[in-house]
């Protein structure tokens, strides 16, 4: 018998041949396709695919890197099965030979399922910045610039009516499937028409509650408000437990959008119900503003960057949790990676004072202004260890009790009778009162810092991290999210900030970089 080949003879369609012609040597895929798959261990994705059930799984590392290469493209996953199957650059950055057939739309979703499920996108993330600290790109110690920008994921904002009427379709779907609840009981309760598929979506707000008269509008309210309390009470009653995170939801966007009054039921405002739910499909999602002009609805992306470009940490949290207070996180996530900053420059939203607290605790220099930081007026002086303000004559203030870590001092009149400043010092009230927080000395400290070339110097360079969210949120897509939940921006977040680390890697190796068009 003839002898087996040892190698098997290349034709005119191998990659070797055909892509070394094509691809140049600095081009980006031939940097990212060598630098991506060197960067994961052989054991990643241990624990995701079982390892003798089923059919034979493709190649996990090159689905996970044409994942990645999908956020930073901003594609949909028909778009990227087109972009794998046709595009020779695509195929040589994930090491396809020229006629592989590519994939198909539904694998790339399973993966990324998988990946969520698994933490897999914050390892990589991980991984590669790893990869930038042990090549000398970032350093442990340099400055770190600190953000957010905001995230509106891909759902519908509609009335208080409306989101109540789906919350209550969600629930009424969740006890249909769990078959702890039969029609007929659905029907008693006055329940049973959101079963029917038609009238479904029409109690699920599609119409337009402008074009109701008063009297309608009224009867609507009344109807919807009846309807999701009798399904509350009934629910209860039954001690039913398959759709509680659907009734916790019903619960609390009931709470938060109708009220019952003498006049009958009205809705509530924005500003009438805190952390309000503006979506029943996204519940984590939250109503947030970024001015007084400017509001949106979804998440903020906090991230840490450095003066070159390197995304160091990343952060999720709904729209309207403050800036400031994802500050910890952002360290915590420093401190994992091995990076201990000395400076962390940031804008006034994280100029609190427990952030003063926190970054003189945790080792490092907060360059941020102090929020609403008044300096005691001239010729006072204050003194924490004796916790007392003198004034410019010697008299003390009288401290009050600490209310929300600010303490009142009181300065009375009997003491400061024949004082030549008495009167344009008291006012025409004659009360004189300082208030003075906790954190005065730190805020003092911050608000002198802010004068210095130092501090200017280094608030020169946070342009950095406007650059950085150009790329994730603009010209990566990630502004508008074609997905929904807290997990998803996470998920995306991370990739793109993963890619944009290595595409920041190989631009100094001068390798070409990815366009955005590809």
């Amino acid at each position: 018998m003839r002898k087996a080949r040892e190698f098997a003879q290349l034709n005119m369609f191998d990659g070797d041949m055909v892509f070394e012609e094509m691809i140049p040597p600095a081009h980006w895929a031939r940097a990212f396709r060598s630098s991506f798959a060197n960067l994961l261990p052989k054991d990643f994705f241990d624990g995701m695919y079982h390892e003798r059930l089923g059919r034979p799984a493709n190649d996990p590392v090159i689905l996970t890197a044409a994942l990645a290469l999908q956020e930073y493209l901003h594609l949909s996953d028909r778009e990227l099965e087109r972009r794998v199957r046709y595009n020779l650059e695509i195929k040589f950055a994930l090491g396809l030979p020229a006629f592989h057939k590519g994939f198909d739309h539904s694998v790339f979703d399973a993966h990324r399922n998988r990946m969520r499920k698994h933490g897999k996108d914050k390892e990589i993330f991980a991984l590669v910045l790893k990869h930038m600290v042990d090549s000398g790109l970032v350093k442990a110690t340099e400055t770190m610039f600190v953000d957010a920008t905001h995230i509106e994921p891909a759902i519908a904002i509609v009335s208080p009516v409306a989101l109540t009427r789906r919350a209550i379709s969600n629930v009424v779907r969740a006890l249909d499937k769990s078959e702890q609840v039969s029609h007929q009981e659905l029907q008693d309760i006055g329940l049973g028409d959101y079963l029917q598929h038609i009238t479904r979506q029409e109690k699920a707000g599609r119409f337009d509650e402008g074009k109701l008269s008063e009297v309608k509008r009224a009867e609507v309210l009344q109807e919807v408000y009846t309807q999701a309390t009798t399904l509350l009470e009934f629910v209860e009653g039954a001690g039913i437990g398959d759709a509680a995170e659907e009734i916790a939801v019903l619960r609390t966007v009931l709470s938060q959008s109708l009220k019952k009054t003498e006049g009958g039921v009205e809705t509530l405002k924005r500003h009438e119900s805190q952390d309000r739910i503006v979506s029943v499909a996204d519940p984590e999602a939250r109503y947030g503003r970024k001015s007084k002009l400017k509001t949106f609805n979804g998440y903020k992306a906090h991230i840490a960057v450095t003066k070159q470009g390197v995304i160091t940490a990343t952060t999720v949290s709904p729209g309207n949790v403050a800036d400031g207070n994802e500050l910890p996180a952002i360290s915590e996530q420093l401190t994992e990676n091995e990076l201990k900053p000395e400076i962390v420059a940031t804008d006034s939203a994280y100029g609190w004072g427990e952030n003063q607290e926190f970054a003189k605790t945790n080792g490092f220099e907060l360059y941020a202004k102090p929020t609403n930081f008044k300096p005691l007026p001239e010729g006072f002086t204050y003194d924490p260890d004796k916790e007392t303000i003198v004034c410019p004559n010697g008299v003390h203030g009288k401290p009050g009790k600490e209310v929300n870590n600010k303490t009142h001092y009181s300065f009375l009149v009997e003491n400061c009778r024949g004082c030549e400043r008495f009167s344009t010092c008291r006012g025409k009230n004659q009360r004189k009162r300082i208030e003075i927080s906790r954190f005065y000395a730190l805020n003092e400290a911050a608000h002198n810092r802010c004068s210095t070339e130092e501090y200017k110097a280094v608030m020169k360079d946070r342009y950095v991290v406007e650059r950085a969210f150009y790329g994730i949120a603009v010209a990566s897509g990630m502004r508008r999210l074609r997905r929904w939940g807290k997990r998803n921006v996470e998920y995306t977040l991370n990739l793109i900030s993963a890619i944009t680390n290595i595409l920041c890697h190989l631009r100094r190796a001068r390798a070409e970089v990815l366009p955005r068009m590809v």
